[in-house]
């Protein structure tokens, strides 16, 4: 892997640890419908502005239908799932668990795309669900109904997630990134916009240090992150950019050690080594380069 791109996906997984840091900033003040609904409309405008200044066209006619599907899935239901999580989870905590991702994209391929599940696909899965079980157990939060509640939000979160990318892989490859980037948050910002008049914050007159967490969400960690996201597919291919799932815990740990000042448990290291076996199970090491050639 090339210095820059190696430096691009340490960004990516910076942007997204710090997701779940400004979402732990602004949902209390906004609530997690206004607060997501806010940061996907911004994303789109960001894209939009930026296929402006490129002069150059969004070609979406007839694909609207699809981009709300995707919005909502893969954008609209998770997005709001984690924010309502972090109202009572750490950041830390939410972000851990968030690496599930990929367990559940191993499923859905499965369900749908017919992909073979394999010895290590059981094993990744059994100490992915022993991690989340060490976060929860083994943490100064107390084990009550709210709390297994949020890690429940931010389990389907991740679900969505790999529902997602089955639905693109299946329905979307034929358009670029940045089309895909930019209809997919739209599309999350339409099937939102309902929902911030049926259950709106109890005021939009907030302190400036929460629009500006809620406007960074949008440009940096969604539209910036979109962006360095499907580059990297297209530079070093989806299985080197997957790598990503294992550096976005340890930023969401740190970001929310050193501005949240989030105690770190035993739970917290053991959760987060559990699920990183997961991950290398699920891989077979080949995301970090461990998986061994076959000889030709």
């Amino acid at each position: 892997m090339k210095t820059r791109d190696l430096l691009a996906l340490t960004g990516l997984a910076a942007l997204w640890g710090a997701s779940f840091l400004f979402m732990r900033v602004s949902t209390p003040y906004l609530g997690p419908f206004a607060t997501i609904w806010v940061r996907v409309t911004v994303a789109a405008l960001v894209l939009w502005i930026g296929f402006l200044a490129k002069k150059k066209k969004i070609n979406l006619k007839g694909a609207w239908g699809k981009m709300l599907i995707v919005g909502a899935i893969n954008a609209a239901i998770p997005f709001t799932l984690i924010s309502a999580a972090t109202l009572t989870l750490p950041a830390s905590t939410a972000s851990v668990i968030n690496a599930t991702t990929p367990l559940f994209a191993a499923i859905m391929a499965w369900l749908v795309l017919g992909e073979p599940l394999k010895w290590n696909h059981f094993l990744a899965f059994v100490f992915g669900v022993g991690g989340v079980v060490a976060l929860l157990g083994w943490s100064p939060l107390p084990f009550t109904r709210e709390v297994i509640l949020a890690a429940m939000m931010s389990l389907g979160a991740s679900a969505c997630y790999g529902i997602g990318g089955v639905y693109v892989k299946k329905k979307l490859m034929g358009f670029g990134g940045e089309v895909l980037a930019f209809g997919q948050q739209a599309g999350a910002a339409m099937v939102l916009f309902p929902m911030i008049f049926i259950q709106p914050p109890a005021t939009w007159s907030v302190p400036i240090g929460v629009w500006l967490a809620v406007v960074a969400l949008g440009v940096f960690c969604t539209a910036l992150a979109y962006l360095v996201y499907f580059s990297l597919i297209r530079r070093i291919g989806p299985t080197k950019t997957l790598s990503v799932t294992f550096m976005v815990p340890f930023f969401g740990v740190m970001w929310g050690a050193i501005f949240l000042h989030e105690a770190l448990s035993v739970g917290t290291f053991l959760g987060f080594g559990l699920i990183f076996i997961s991950l290398m199970l699920l891989s077979e090491g080949q995301v970090l380069g461990l998986k061994r050639k076959t000889r030709s």
